[in-house]
């Protein structure tokens, strides 16, 4: 049975009443959907027309950001855009229907909800804003959310989204095009190769924290994490039969940057004791270890948009969150 209620019912979830008006007309999402269905749905389209007050976005939501099915199906209730689209049956030749109280549309990925434009905003900050998305850009939060739901000109919708957003406007550098001048390193079988660094010093933290030691495999990208008091070669070796061999296998080859804690005997003792090879490019250079260098930007940014205290010595307890936003995320191109 979907849920009966009223049409404020969208309105009392926010906490401020400003609103901010959708767009008069239905945009198109770059999907290709099954063509033709077995009970003979329609194949019109729904018309391009003005999107009734049922369907404002709210601006702030109260209480949890986790939507649950009866908000979707309450709020699909009141959607002028949704029960068009309903009526019709289809849109772009994307069958259209109703199943278990929520309104589904078949894309080429599969099913996804409907999402009403008055959950837009609640649906954004869960899978941008949270520390599970990490303020990602536009590409990542693109393929977070069409994972989940799915409405007309979303790819546009997340970009505009995205680039409107202040705390990633506040602590994002605008990405830089470089050229490298060598061959990418050949990737091999998963875990294979991995890219260690150590980042630091930071403020020390309420444990005492104050380097981060990061682990990068080269072809799921897959990153483990973890802040250290000290950056020494015990505390690395640790580090990397804890967090690396222990967990996924031992490892054909390490990509170091050729700092002190990483060339000296105890670590090279360590390879040699699992028959793998340590690789040390140009000292210093760490444009040969990219992957694991720009991880360490990457949680830089999520840990910054999630510490609420002034003197920055909560930062470890969100460095472990952070490879969850790069691991859960999956790019659609």
């Amino acid at each position: 049975m979907v849920p009966s209620k009223s049409s404020g019912y969208l309105r009392q979830r926010a906490t401020t009443k400003s609103k901010t008006k959708v767009a008069t007309s239905i945009g198109g999402d770059e999907a290709v959907s099954e063509r033709g269905t077995d009970k003979g749905v329609a194949s019109k389209t729904v018309s391009e027309g003005p999107v009734n007050e049922d369907d404002e976005l709210t601006e702030e939501p109260d209480g949890t950001l986790q939507l649950t099915d009866n908000e979707i199906m309450a709020a699909q209730e009141h959607s002028q855009l949704v029960q068009q689209m309903l009526k019709a049956g289809s849109y772009r030749s994307m069958k259209v229907e109703s199943l278990f109280g929520l309104v589904f549309i078949h894309t080429a990925r599969g099913k996804r909800v409907i999402l009403p434009p008055a959950l837009w905003s609640i649906a954004f900050k869960e899978l941008h804003g949270s520390i599970w998305a990490g303020h990602l850009r536009g590409p990542h939060t693109y393929g977070r959310v069409s994972q989940l739901y799915w409405w007309p000109g979303l790819h546009g919708e997340v970009n505009r989204w995205v680039r409107g957003c202040q705390e990633c406007g506040i602590r994002k550098a605008r990405p830089r095009q470089v050229i490298p001048p060598l061959r990418s390193l050949r990737g091999g079988d998963v875990g294979d190769r991995w890219a260690l660094d150590v980042a630091g010093p930071y403020p020390v933290a309420e444990g005492g924290e104050r380097y981060v030691i990061a682990a990068l495999e080269y072809v799921t990208r897959y990153a483990v994490v973890r802040s250290v008091t000290r950056h020494t070669a015990d505390d690395v070796t640790t580090f990397i039969m804890e967090d690396v061999v222990l967990k996924f296998g031992v490892f054909r080859e390490l990509l170091t940057d050729g700092a002190p804690e990483m060339t000296g005997l105890v670590l090279d003792q360590l390879v040699s004791l699992l028959q793998a090879k340590q690789t040390n490019p140009v000292p210093y250079r760490p444009q040969m270890i990219g992957l694991v260098e720009r991880f360490h930007r990457s949680w830089k940014d999520c840990v910054a948009t999630s510490m609420a205290d002034d003197k920055q010595n909560d930062w470890s307890g969100w460095v472990q969150c952070t490879p969850i936003t790069q691991q859960t995320t999956r790019l659609w191109r």
